[in-house]
């Protein structure tokens, strides 16, 4: 067991980027300026920053719609935004020449901590699946603890029962298996949950969901050691499926609706900067709405104090306030930005049939954005 003192518990920020060629963990700001960076425990001076990634620092390698590549590895979930903290205990091992990690070059020291954390969770491939109550230790502690980390969600179900009172089509979209979306579905909404939702579509992988032409739907098959069942192109409705892609979910939910869809939108909610929202508006033009839980009151704990990467929104620099790649990415590319899929905006659209035309939330309370 690795102890993480107050100062590493801090090192908690979603949207951090490793450079893997010198292992700097590096907050973007807009533009893929470079705000800050740690080797380790390290943080970089500002001088040190520039003679690495030039005057501005820019982190040009970065494309936000592919986050992780041979060159960097973006942290951006909450399966991921722990590991900067893991990666840079790993490099003060490394920099410190503790045991095996001292002749490990930096892609290694990643692919290393991944796999081991991945152990937890990455219960099927593509020839095999693992029932996630015999697998690691993540979805028997979730299984386990239901009541203590999920929430029932009234106000969200009576929201999409409003909906498919007004014929709207609903789906479902997720990269989990079928047995956790299921647990969890069920503990939130209820088990006639599905009965709610026309299209439940899982394993999706995305993002290649939204950009894999032609790739078939496949119904699950609990017969078979990698539960792939046979393919199919017409969903039938209530029903879950694994993989697929969105230009024939899109096609189903036209034919479902019977009747002259020109000019319908498809709104799509996700949390997932890239493989959702950036995924769904450059490959499909769908409508989208991104939820950043650091626009609300997300709680870190009691010791966070923020010293370590700052404001998650800005940064307060010599050349004014700047906000973080993500944060300016999100404002620019989806259509609009809520803390929560039950926030007093999103529930005034699934009640009112329209996306609010009010400005998005204040992006820093009482502070200007300079030019």
């Amino acid at each position: 067991m690795v102890d993480f003192g107050p100062f590493e518990r801090n090192f908690f920020m979603n949207g951090l980027v490793i450079d893997l060629k010198t292992g700097n963990i590096l907050k973007l700001g807009e533009e893929k300026l470079v705000l800050r960076a740690y080797f380790g425990y390290n943080m970089l001076t500002n001088d040190q920053i520039e003679s690495i990634y030039g005057i501005p620092p820019v982190f040009e390698t970065f494309n936000p719609i592919n986050p992780f590549t041979e060159e960097y590895f973006c942290c951006l979930s909450f399966f991921e935004c722990y590991f900067p903290l893991v990666f840079a205990k790993m490099v003060e091992f490394k920099r410190k020449g503790r045991n095996y990690l001292e002749q490990k070059e930096v892609k290694e020291i990643l692919d290393d901590g991944f796999y081991a954390v991945g152990v937890n969770y990455n219960n099927c491939n593509e020839e095999i699946y693992h029932p996630i109550l015999e697998f690691g230790h993540y979805y028997k502690s979730v299984l386990q603890n239901m009541k203590k980390v999920l929430h029932e969600q009234t106000n969200m179900l009576n929201a999409l029962k409003t909906l498919k009172e007004k014929e709207k089509v609903l789906f479902l979209v997720s990269d989990s298996h079928y047995e956790y979306v299921g647990a969890l579905m069920d503990h939130v909404y209820g088990k006639e949950w599905l009965s709610i939702f026309d299209f439940a579509l899982l394993h999706a992988k995305k993002p290649e969901f939204f950009h894999a032409i032609g790739k078939p739907f496949r119904e699950i098959d609990l017969t078979k050691v990698n539960k792939k069942g046979p393919q199919v192109e017409k969903l039938q409705r209530n029903q879950m499926y694994i993989e697929g892609n969105a230009g024939l979910l899109e096609q189903n939910m036209r034919e479902l609706k019977g009747k002259n869809t020109q000019g319908d939108r498809i709104l799509y909610i996700g949390d997932h900067y890239s493989l959702d929202i950036l995924a769904a508006k450059d490959c499909e033009n769908w409508d989208t709405v991104c939820v950043m839980e650091e626009l609300g009151e997300l709680d870190l704990g009691d010791d966070y104090d923020g010293r370590v990467w700052g404001n998650w929104q800005y940064e307060e620099t010599a050349k004014g306030i700047i906000p973080t790649f993500w944060y300016s990415e999100m404002m620019k590319k989806a259509d609009k930005c809520v803390p929560t899929v039950d926030s007093e905006e999103m529930m005034e659209f699934y009640y009112q049939e329209e996306v609010s035309k009010k400005e998005r939330l204040t992006p820093f309370p009482g502070v200007e954005i300079q030019p």
